[in-house]
């Protein structure tokens, strides 16, 4: 095989091309909180954030004037405790919270939160009454 430094270069260039790609066009700035997916039945809606870490007592769901919102406070502990050394830590602290606009046909007193496997998953049941209610959250 033939030795070409024009080919190494041009690597390299798509290397950084798609490394650096998107970084003031904003496409990132959708983003800022974790990816949800939105199912809808014959019953109702289900909603599924990504989770990962979090438990039932980091999460704040309220609804009110048809507007469902999330709020997530995951806290990680990263400071050594007894015989144990923490040498490194890669997750870290994460807050977010999300908004969704719903139709006027939830039923409050039948919306259910858990959190399962790494995900938060929000089932909603259809119905015309639609009053602002707090929900607890379970885990399973």
């Amino acid at each position: 095989m033939i030795y070409n430094p024009v080919y190494r270069m041009e690597t390299l260039r798509k290397i950084a091309d798609r490394l650096f790609s998107g970084w003031d066009t904003g496409k990132d700035a959708e983003y800022d909180a974790s990816p949800a997916n939105i199912y809808e039945g014959a019953d109702g809606y289900l909603i599924q954030i990504a989770a990962p870490g979090v438990k039932a007592d980091d999460v704040s769901v309220h609804f009110s004037d048809d507007i469902l919102t999330v709020a997530v406070k995951r806290t990680i502990e990263t400071e050594s405790s007894g015989d144990k050394k923490l040498l490194r830590s890669e997750r870290g602290n994460y807050d977010f919270t999300r908004s969704f606009s719903l139709t006027n046909d939830i039923d409050p007193e039948k919306i259910d939160a858990k959190v399962l496997n790494g995900f938060l998953l929000l089932h909603l049941t259809k119905k015309p009454e639609s009053k602002p209610r707090k929900i607890e959250v379970k885990v399973k």
